[in-house]
């Protein structure tokens, strides 16, 4: 009787039972601080993750990017379904500061996927960076360079005692 009542759960509500049918890895992504001018690139994967239903993978761009610091390339074509035994298709998104500052966009993948808000059918992968103006040093180097300059003030005062 339990196996039953589960069995009518089942499909007296199949949304709320139901699985998510998209993956895209990673869900989130920050580029971290880049120099004004150069790039970074990440590459995204989509996957089917549902074993019943095919997905139907519609268009994937850049939204909310309001300094056009974001682009993406596809790197694998879109099939018409995507079955979970084909492994995931790939595209990569590209960061380039163009000034100072902070930059968000998202990147928006619209698919027959019912399961992801909002809006339904469409998964939302947000994106981060920032951009600077001389790449930052490893806290390593810095100490390096600190010890190069101070060992140099110690020699040029040596030599001007001398």
């Amino acid at each position: 009787m339990r196996y039953l009542v589960l069995v009518l759960a089942f499909f007296a509500f199949p949304a709320v039972c139901a699985a998510e049918a998209v993956s895209v890895t990673p869900m989130e992504w920050d580029f971290g601080d880049v120099v004004v001018g150069e790039s970074v690139s990440k590459v995204f994967g989509i996957e089917s993750i549902d074993p019943l239903t095919p997905v139907e993978l519609g268009q994937i761009d850049i939204e909310n990017d309001l300094f056009s610091a974001f682009t993406i390339t596809l790197l694998d074509p879109i099939p018409a379904e995507l079955y979970i035994e084909d492994g995931p298709i790939h595209f990569e998104v590209t960061f380039t500061p163009l000034s100072l500052g902070y930059f968000d966009a998202v990147v928006s993948i619209e698919s027959n996927d019912t399961h992801n808000f909002p809006p339904a059918g469409t998964v939302l992968v947000p994106l981060m960076g920032n951009g600077v103006s001389t790449a930052v040093p490893e806290p390593g180097s810095l100490v390096v360079w600190l010890l190069l300059g101070a060992a140099g003030l110690v020699y040029a005062w040596s030599r001007r005692r001398a």
